[in-house]
């Protein structure tokens, strides 16, 4: 493939693209996961009548934090293929494979049929925006986020069990 080509710069924005929501998605995973681990460590502590520390807030608040850059690291750190961005963009413009087949074919460019087969493609994605090829939409995750968010909130106000209660 052609590394100044027209084409080629359109799908790695359309990359990024996919990149950033991935990254965003994965930062949702990653803080459900750690609030809802919180939850349940508090819940149990709380139940055997701890009490929280006082400097525990700054903690949470830290483990958190940790959880959603690791979740939008790892999933945007994940390699996407030009061929995937290729088939994106062919969805947005017409549901042929014309920017695949473009994608493809653009290394051998030697014969006429296949330059004028490029240059099509290159034409009809040249009028694309990489945020009509991915619309922004809501992320997968961000109802177990809610859930995890209450079931914390919940352990947080859950009030502390003593041991004469208990006997």
């Amino acid at each position: 493939m052609v590394k100044g080509s027209p084409l080629r710069a359109l799908l790695r924005r359309i990359r990024r693209r996919v990149r950033l929501f991935a990254a965003l998605e994965g930062g949702i995973w990653g803080g459900a996961i750690v609030a809802a681990a919180l939850a349940v460590g508090i819940a149990i502590d709380r139940r055997r009548g701890g009490s929280p520390p006082a400097d525990g807030a700054t903690w949470s608040i830290l483990l958190g934090v940790t959880g959603v850059l690791v979740g939008a690291i790892v999933r945007g750190a994940r390699r996407i293929p030009l061929a995937r961005c290729a088939r994106i963009a062919d969805a947005a413009i017409d549901g042929q494979d014309r920017v695949l087949s473009a994608l493809s074919l653009e290394a051998d460019a030697a014969s006429p049929l296949v330059a004028a087969l490029v240059a099509d493609a290159i034409g009809a994605a040249g009028r694309l925006a990489p945020g009509a090829a991915v619309p922004a939409r809501r992320p997968k995750g961000l109802a177990a986020l809610g859930l995890t968010a209450v079931a914390l909130g919940g352990a947080v106000l859950f009030p502390v069990s003593s041991r004469a209660a208990r006997s």
